[in-house]
Formats: structure tokens, C-alpha cells, sequence
């Protein structure tokens, strides 16, 4: 029996246990397939984005609760501002009531996560390649759970306003124990913060082997000695000026990054998008 044969009803029940990317794809098949997804659009998107393999959903939905902007550069706002954007981190629940432009960006973040659990295999075990192999679903998902939380505090605390207002690192100590930044990894068990750091290890070493490699790594890479010429072209410098860089590389996002990785391939491609961030980025 044709699915075009089915009712509109029946339609949009199938559509209730699709994925997204399920969703989309029969909505494009036919001008029958397309009414009924119409029909109930929102509620099936809302249904659909919790049978998609985005889970943990609570660190999803924290993720998408940190992404908010308002323009202001008045620091006493802006510290009035981050502490009522970290509470509504805090306290966002897995399921929240969403709208058509929340379930896009949802989607959004998850997809570039999802494209990170593809591509960690080959990170994770760069050196021992004879073992590598795709993630399990337990390892992915706790993946996916590291990235969300490692790009929820990028969300909070790597924009242009608290990198301006508040450069420095937390540290311990009685005028710094309300720290933000402490308040976030509060919530965090001990076994979240060594996945968070196997990540982000995983992700420095991808940028200063693959993307920013300083002179010595470049030189490395090769069996014969570069011409400096060759150097400046595609190294990205030594010493104090690849530490800087590497402190400001910490900034980027995991979109950046996946951006970086997948879409550029030249020196001064990277250079560009570095500049496109702003003057603000290469603040300490």
C-alpha cells in the first residue's frame, strides 16, 4: 500500500516517531506528505528533535539556553546580565516549551556536535590508528554531553563583553569564590570535567598539528628542512607569538573550530577568519 494512500491523521502520527532529518525528507516527497507536515508542524518538530540522536537533551537544551545576546557594553549591566543568564542556565530542564526558530538553532548546535562525534575517532587515536574504530553509543553520547557543556561556558563566558570586562581566569580564594565561571562548574560532576578536558585536549592538539602549526610542528611533519620562505607561508610562528596564539585559539567555539577544519585550507584563510572575529579576540 502507497503512503500517499494513507490519511492526513495517520501521516502526522508516522511523522510523530521520525527523526529531524526524517521529518524533512518525507515532507519533500509529495504535496500530501508536505499538507500533512504542515498541518501539525511545530508539535511534530517538538517530537522530532527528542527522536533524534542529540541526547543528553538537558546539556542540549542548556546549550541553547546560553545562547542569548543583548547588546550592551556597560560592564555593571553586563555583570547583572551574565548572572541572569547563568541562572537560567542553571535551571533550564530538558524539556522546555519551544518555537520554530528555537528547534532550528537546537537543531543547529546538534549537527555541528554530531559531525564532532564522526570526526573524534580520528583525533582520539591519531597515534594509534591499527585500534581506531567509531564511537559506541554510550561514547557518544557522552561526548555529545562534553561539547554541549564545553560550548554552553564558550556561550557565557567567550564572548566580546566578558572577554573585554572580566579577561582573567577564576581563581580560588574569598573574593573570587562567587566567580561565575566556578558557579557554572559547580554543576558539573568531577567524571564531566575529565571528559570536558579530554575534549578540549583533543581539540588544541587539532588545531596547533593541523590548523596552527607552529614552525617546529610544521618542520616535524616533513623529512627535509623547510626553506624559511616555505615557513612563513604556512607556520604560524614560535615560541611566545604560538603561545599567545594558542591562548587566544582557546576562544573558539566548536562550530569555529569544525568551521576552520572543514572549510579552510590555506594560511591566509585562517588569518581572515581570525580578523572577522574582531579586535576583541585577541584580548587575553
Amino acid at each position: 500500500m502507497s503512503i500517499n494512500l494513507l490519511s492526513t491523521e495517520i501521516l502526522q502520527k508516522i511523522y510523530e516517531y521520525a527523526t529531524i532529518n526524517s521529518v524533512i525528507n518525507l515532507s519533500q516527497t509529495s504535496k500530501k506528505n508536505h499538507g500533512a507536515y504542515l498541518g501539525q508542524q511545530l508539535p511534530i518538530l517538538r517530537k522530532a528533535l527528542y527522536n533524534s540522536s542529540y541526547s543528553p537533551y538537558p546539556e542540549l537544551m542548556k546549550l541553547y539556553a546560553s545562547d542569548t545576546t543583548i547588546a550592551t557594553r556597560n560592564p555593571i549591566g553586563t555583570e547583572v546580565r551574565r548572572r541572569y543568564e547563568l541562572e537560567k542556565v542553571v535551571r533550564t530542564s530538558g524539556h522546555p516549551h519551544l518555537n520554530m526558530e528555537a528547534i532550528k538553532k537546537i537543531v543547529g548546535y546538534a549537527n555541528v556536535v554530531q559531525r564532532w562525534v564522526e570526526i573524534y575517532p580520528q583525533l582520539r587515536w591519531r597515534y594509534d590508528s591499527n585500534n581506531r574504530r567509531l564511537l559506541r553509543p554510550h561514547e557518544a553520547e557522552r561526548l555529545r554531553k562534553a561539547i554541549y557543556q564545553n560550548w554552553t561556558y564558550y556561550n557565557l563566558f567567550h564572548n566580546q563583553l566578558f572577554c573585554e570586562f572580566a579577561p582573567e581566569p577564576p581563581r580560588y580564594g574569598i573574593s573570587h569564590r562567587d566567580d561565575l565561571r566556578l558557579r557554572l562548574a559547580r554543576t558539573w560532576t568531577t567524571i564531566d570535567i575529565v571528559r570536558q578536558s579530554e575534549v578540549v585536549d583533543k581539540l588544541s592538539q587539532l588545531m596547533e598539528i593541523d590548523i596552527f602549526p607552529s614552525n617546529t610542528m610544521l618542520q616535524h611533519q616533513y623529512a627535509q628542512v623547510l626553506p624559511v620562505k616555505m615557513l612563513e607561508r604556512m607556520a604560524w610562528g614560535e615560541d611566545q607569538d604560538h603561545r599567545h596564539l594558542s591562548d587566544v585559539l582557546g576562544k573558539l567555539s566548536p562550530a569555529d573550530i569544525l568551521h576552520l577544519y572543514e572549510n579552510t585550507t590555506t594560511k591566509p584563510e585562517r588569518l581572515q577568519f581570525l580578523v572577522s572575529k574582531g579586535r576583541w579576540f585577541s584580548l587575553h
